[in-house]
């Protein structure tokens, strides 16, 4: 099993410190801590290494702003940097309701806000793990 969580810790250090002195990025942080802040309480905590093994496995991560990415040819891993949380999306899907659970369900039927409670996932800390 790899160790993605050691990659994403950091470059999510590296990325807070830019944030520092980058307008753009301390924007898009607090933006991202603000949301983690406010909804994280309602989001099951999640072992990094064990989503991404088990949805891209083998994927090499990306930076997209404050994102880190994790992809294959069906499922992208959307972990975000400054909040510490992660949605799995699946790209077979069609439309605005393309995340899902860490079990591979959809809940596109649900108001957004019951959604996004379903398909956010808080990453566990190194020493949670």
């Amino acid at each position: 099993m790899s160790d993605y969580k050691g990659g994403y810790s950091s470059n999510a250090t590296k990325m807070k410190k830019q944030s520092e002195t980058n307008k753009s990025l301390s924007k898009i942080r607090n933006n991202a801590e603000r949301r983690s802040h406010m909804w994280r309480g309602s989001w099951q905590k999640v072992n990094l290494n064990d989503v991404v093994n088990r949805f891209t496995p083998g994927a090499t991560p990306y930076n997209d702003g404050g994102k880190f990415i994790y992809s294959n040819d069906r499922y992208r891993i959307v972990a975000d940097i400054y909040g510490g949380y992660l949605r799995i999306e699946d790209k077979t899907l069609s439309g605005r309701s393309r995340y899902i659970t860490i079990e591979g369900k959809s809940y596109y039927s649900l108001p957004k806000s019951s959604r996004e409670r379903l398909t956010h996932y808080y990453i566990l800390k190194r020493e949670e793990m």
